[in-house]
């Protein structure tokens, strides 16, 4: 039974990423002045002065760095546009009701995976004119985040940052069960397996200690990769879920939990970790290893910097590193009152040097905490000489 759970969830998320492959088509056009248009009412141009309201939705101020660019963005625009960014993630039926309603924000951050759908619905307006009139340096952003928001041919969407993931141990319940760093990389899932046996640990029937997480469902698309085959094809049109080498790694993830008492048991302690503080699972002790995404380093480094902790790229069967990259974009919606501004702010957003001033303000910040200074990764390719 708790194999047909997963399953099902697995399923549900791999029709979110079909979904984000439909295919349909966008207009641009240009306007009789010379000036650019969007189609959607928007004309561009990087010397003008702006003004209006500015909605945004899906985007806090949670900490340090989106604080940064936010004020970097919020000038880029000029004084004359009033800035009001709704807190909270991007409520998708919200926002699609919004749009519908002829009352949409003029400007969403979402995940990448969403770009397509909300393009083939029309929700959102392609960019071109928009980086064109602009001046956004399309060269800058990575070719991997550009492809996950290009649509029919169209970019809709301007990339904000990447992530990847990395395999994560607690050093000092390696080293107790004699075990490194290279037992739990994905190079070897008899190995992870062995892993999850000498670290995990049940008390009275209850489990205490995780020795390995797999993490489904969501990164079925990682082992699945590690047994060279992808869930879909890679013109993005055919599911491969029944694929024997997608099965096959299904069954192995599951079985690290089952090892454990089964996925529910693994998933409530997991759940129960004080994940964004001190308490942390690998402060605490109750997690051997799970790979995750590169920036809960900087939450680590932050909370619990003493903490033994030993890291390594995640690897397939072959030896050969993997990840697959994700992160938010920036898009324009259709029906927006101020898409001059929207594309303005987007811009001044995911800019480089906007990257660096972000950066170079919390180093500033962490030097007068006395605290260590993490990386970040912006979907801008980092500055050349």
């Amino acid at each position: 039974m708790r194999r047909q759970s997963t399953r099902a969830a697995l399923v549900g998320a791999l029709a979110v990423t079909l979904a984000a492959c439909a295919t349909g088509s966008g207009e641009t056009t240009g306007t009789e002045d010379g000036s650019t248009d969007d189609g959607g009412g928007g004309q561009f141009d990087s010397a003008a002065e702006l003004s209006g309201e500015l909605e945004i939705m899906g985007f806090g101020l949670g900490d340090d760095v989106a604080t940064s660019r936010f004020e970097v963005a919020e000038e880029a625009v000029g004084p004359e546009v009033s800035v009001n960014p709704i807190e909270g993630a991007l409520d998708i039926q919200q926002f699609l009701t919004s749009v519908a309603s002829g009352n949409p924000p003029d400007l969403i951050i979402t995940g990448r995976d969403q770009i397509g759908t909300f393009a083939s619905r029309g929700a959102i307006i392609p960019l071109g004119q928009c980086i064109e009139g602009e001046g956004i340096v399309i060269d800058d952003y990575r070719d991997a985040a550009l492809e996950q928001v290009t649509f029919a041919g169209e970019v809709y969407a301007i990339p904000e940052f990447n992530s990847i993931q990395l395999t994560m141990a607690n050093a000092d319940l390696l080293e107790a069960a004699g075990l490194g760093i290279e037992d739990v990389n994905g190079s070897d899932w008899e190995a992870i397996t062995a892993a999850n046996e000498a670290m995990s640990v049940t008390e009275g029937g209850q489990l205490t200690v995780i020795g390995y997480d797999s993490k489904l469902p969501e990164f079925l698309p990682l082992w699945a990769h590690s047994n060279g085959v992808d869930l879909i094809s890679a013109d993005g049109r055919t599911a491969q879920i029944n694929d024997p080498a997608v099965v096959e790694a299904l069954e192995w993830a599951l079985e690290i939990y089952d090892a454990q008492g089964g996925f529910g048991t693994v998933k409530a302690l997991r759940d129960s970790a004080d994940f964004f503080g001190s308490e942390n699972q690998f402060a605490t002790d109750t997690l051997g290893a799970m790979a995750f995404e590169q920036w809960y380093l900087n939450v680590l480094n932050d909370v619990s910097p003493d903490v033994s902790m030993a890291f390594d790229a995640l690897y397939d069967q072959n030896g050969e590193p993997m990840a697959f990259g994700g992160g938010n974009a920036w898009a324009i919606t259709n029906g927006s009152g101020n898409p001059e501004a929207a594309c303005r702010f987007a811009r001044a957003m995911t800019e480089v040097d906007t990257w660096i001033v972000a950066a170079e303000n919390r180093i500033a910040l962490r030097e007068e905490e006395g605290a260590r200074s993490p990386a970040s990764s912006p979907a801008t390719r980092p500055p050349t000489n």
